[in-house]
């Protein structure tokens, strides 16, 4: 058990580091990084401790435990197993985040390739590209995704919408909405870790979402979905 504790906090290590290399550092990232001292701490001190210490950490471990594989049950079945129905045409929305003047961030390219990706697949669909301008962006995000659809998947400007005010997942889909007419279906474009959050947050707009899920790298992933599996708990809890 010991050395088991050991090896498991040493990957949590790791993965709440790795991002930093990336230049990002978030709430999941302090979770397992917190998570990795004190697995690491129990491994080392296990014994040193009273019974009842050990039944109070196995406890605290038992229900964090099952909890995180509950969510992420959730989040893996709404990312990987809610794809669109083929050829149905709905109304796509990409959900925007961090772009620069000269393009757009690896992650909203991943997201961006997968929304192209189901466009040339679904030829009658419109795409909704969703984010307004940072106060670090020299542009709105909806103007730089849409660039990218169009330069680089050769998407008709006229299938592309863009909704340049939002600066949240929320604003993006609640002022996506105004775009979708009387449907109330629409398909998500946006990272596995993200889609649950997003389709509880579309449920409260009325709607209800498919996923396309892009990749994410393999670096970030961890610290990305643990981040999320927090963001669906307190979206259930403000609900």
């Amino acid at each position: 058990m010991k050395i088991a504790g050991l090896i498991i906090s040493g990957i949590l290590l790791l993965c709440g580091m790795i991002p930093l290399f990336y230049g990002v550092f978030n709430i999941g990232c302090v979770v397992l990084l917190l998570t990795a001292g004190a697995l690491c701490y129990l491994s080392l001190a296990w014994r040193k401790h009273k019974r009842v210490f050990r039944a109070v950490a196995t406890a605290c471990l038992t229900a964090g435990f099952l909890l995180a594989a509950t969510v992420s049950g959730f989040m893996i079945r709404q990312a990987w197993f809610n794809s669109p129905p083929d050829g149905s045409n709905l109304p796509i929305i990409v959900l925007g985040g961090r772009v620069y003047e000269y393009g757009p961030s690896l992650m909203v390219a991943h997201r961006l390739n997968a929304a192209a990706e189901y466009l040339r697949g679904n030829p009658e669909a419109v795409c909704i590209v969703s984010g307004g301008q940072g106060t670090d962006e020299v542009l709105p995000e909806a103007a730089v995704m849409a660039q990218y659809l169009i330069s680089r998947h050769k998407i008709d400007p006229a299938r592309i919408i863009e909704e340049k005010e939002s600066t949240s997942t929320l604003q993006n889909i609640s002022y996506s909405r105004a775009f979708i007419g009387d449907g109330n279906t629409v398909v998500i474009a946006t990272d596995s870790f993200h889609q649950l959050r997003a389709s509880i947050l579309a449920r409260k707009e009325g709607l209800t979402a498919y996923s396309v899920s892009c990749v994410t790298p393999p670096g970030l992933f961890p610290a990305y979905w643990v981040r999320d599996m927090l963001g669906v708990l307190a979206t259930l809890a403000a609900t």
